[in-house]
């Protein structure tokens, strides 16, 4: 019977060969080391970690096989190989431990780091005090040297130490304190640490002399390595871009497939493409599962993302039409020559028909506004407010004029106030008066959509909305009237331009005994003074001549 092929024979040995992890390694309970010195840590653990993590477990003891090769083939294969997969193949089995970490593996470390040292990004020089498998570990193993189990983010040259934050936290380490600034340390932040084993010996000992001549000894080539770190980020950070824009295309090329192109999305993202989008900013490759799984999170983005332009869109397209409307009312109003305090401004003329329809109701990118139209519902919104006034008018005011409308001289006597204004107002202020919009409060949806297109428009609120709560003004018409008869000026038919143009001054002899100058007022500001300081429902009023004196008949 012929002799059975050498790869037969391993594949009938490996049949009954135990995994890759030895049954008295998996089962041997883990040694508790006293992590005193960085030497400690360097001799007891870097050689090989207390139980195979997911870098060395193998497939099923496959790697047992490779016990079965003969060993030139074996030193042949290991001389192809990096540092890092060296130290991982060690960790797999005690066979390969032994074989890798034998004294006559020692060329085929040194061969693997001379690849190295003539890379584009070489690592420092190994110290003298430490082997290369040692070496491998600190400067490319991730974990943390002492607990072994979280992610040594933190690397201190000097004390060729990886750890963590939870082992840097323990009682393992302390802050060091002056005179132990020569202790070898590890840094975190702005934090500095040290064995606390060290600093107990320190403290005992006064061979200061020594722990400054190991410090500086151990610093050597710190420069070479910070610098060597600081080149490892940038090339990852420039690996990890070069993958996540590989990611991108990728799910650029599948969203192809479902209607969705690269210009398509950015057409409803302002020119570019989101890297908020789920997946993009993944690094590693797209598989079928990974699509499976964001693709439905992307499309449901990108419908959003769709509907938010579609709405930007439209509101840019009403933005236009308000715009052009704008134009066409100043337009109409340079021509008109009634006071500008009395005219409507394009708020008022934009919530009335037909502009509300078209600005509104229409999506078109631009209307066509005639001034013939601006102007019919001008005289009409004119007409409303000056009945609404009227309407607030005391009885007995009402029956002076003619019936059913207002005189609207605008007469000295129309005192009004409202939410807006408290106090006293002249017919021709309430008339101005416009509130921001950012304090109006709109009551119902059509409102609420006035008031967003004002506000992006930067435009004061319609009349209508800071006069709801208009009412006549009793305290001021009184005080108006009194002023006006101790005038000899006839309170009815007095207009504000009269009052404003008449130029004498008057000081009020109460107020000027309490001020060392005297005050004048003009006549307009004599009411409001009345009323501000000078009226009270529950006393009897003093008649205007008691109180005011004219300018120079007190210079006389």
């Amino acid at each position: 019977m012929a002799t059975p092929r050498r790869s037969k024979r391993i594949e009938k040995n490996h049949r009954h060969a135990p995994t890759s992890v030895d049954k008295s390694d998996a089962l041997q309970k883990r040694q508790k080391v006293e992590h005193t010195r960085t030497e400690n840590v360097l001799e007891a653990q870097i050689a090989r970690p207390g139980k195979p993590d997911k870098y060395v477990r193998g497939r099923r003891g496959y790697l047992k096989l490779m016990t079965e090769i003969p060993l030139d083939t074996m030193y042949e294969i290991l001389r192809h190989l990096d540092p890092l997969d060296l130290l991982y193949l060690s960790w797999a089995s005690k066979s390969l431990h032994g074989i890798v970490m034998e004294k006559f593996s020692i060329r085929i470390w040194e061969e693997a780091y001379e690849r190295l040292y003539e890379s584009e990004n070489p690592p420092p020089r190994c110290p003298q005090d430490i082997n290369l498998a040692q070496y491998t570990r600190f400067l490319y193993h991730n974990k943390c040297m002492i607990c072994e189990t979280q992610s040594g983010i933190y690397t201190s040259w000097m004390m060729r130490l990886r750890a963590c934050n939870h082992c840097l936290d323990s009682d393992q380490f302390s802050a060091p304190c002056y005179p132990y600034l020569d202790l070898l340390t590890i840094r975190r932040r702005k934090d500095h640490y040290v064995w606390t084993r060290d600093l107990e010996k320190a403290r005992q000992s006064a061979g200061w002399d020594t722990w400054s001549r190991v410090k500086k000894d151990r610093m050597k080539g710190e420069s070479d390595f910070d610098m060597w770190r600081k080149q490892c980020h940038q090339i990852r950070l420039a690996d990890q871009g070069q993958r996540r824009a590989e990611r991108r295309i990728a799910i650029l090329k599948k969203l192809e497939e479902t209607g969705w192109t690269e210009s398509s999305i950015k057409e409803i993202n302002n020119g570019r493409l989101s890297d908020d989008l789920p997946g993009f900013t993944t690094v590693k490759k797209l598989t079928k599962r990974d699509w499976s799984h964001i693709r439905p999170k992307i499309e449901s983005a990108l419908s959003k993302m769709k509907a938010i332009h579609l709405l930007s869109m439209k509101r840019s397209r009403m933005h236009n039409r308000w715009y052009q409307f704008k134009k066409k009312f100043q337009e109409w109003d340079v021509a008109q020559t009634l006071d500008k305090a009395f005219r409507p401004h394009a708020a008022d003329i934009l919530i009335a028909e037909p502009f509300f329809t078209v600005i509104f109701e229409t999506d078109a990118e631009g209307a066509a506004f005639e001034i013939d139209d601006i102007d019919r519902v001008a005289q009409e919104w004119i007409e409303w407010r000056d009945n609404l006034i009227f309407s607030l008018l005391p009885q007995d005011l009402q029956d002076r004029y003619p019936a059913g409308k207002p005189s609207l001289l605008p007469l000295a006597i129309f005192c009004f106030s409202g939410s807006s204004f408290p106090r006293n107002r002249m017919l021709d202020h309430v008339c101005a008066e416009r509130q921001d919009v950012r304090f109006c409060e709109p009551q119902s949806p059509d409102e609420y959509r006035v008031l967003e297109l004002l506000e992006g428009v930067f435009e004061l609120g319609p009349w209508k909305w800071s006069n709801r709560n208009l009412k006549f003004n009793t305290t001021g018409f009184q005080v108006t009237v009194g002023i006006l008869d101790f005038l000899g000026m006839d309170p009815y038919a007095t207009t504000l331009a009269q009052v404003r143009g008449c130029n004498q001054a008057f000081t009020c002899l109460p107020c000027d005994m309490e001020c060392t100058l005297p005050l004048y007022h003009k006549v307009n500001r004599m009411i409001e003074h009345d009323v501000c300081f000078h009226y009270d429902e529950g006393k009897e009023r003093t008649p205007p001549s008691t109180r005011w004196i004219r300018e120079e008949d007190e210079s006389s």
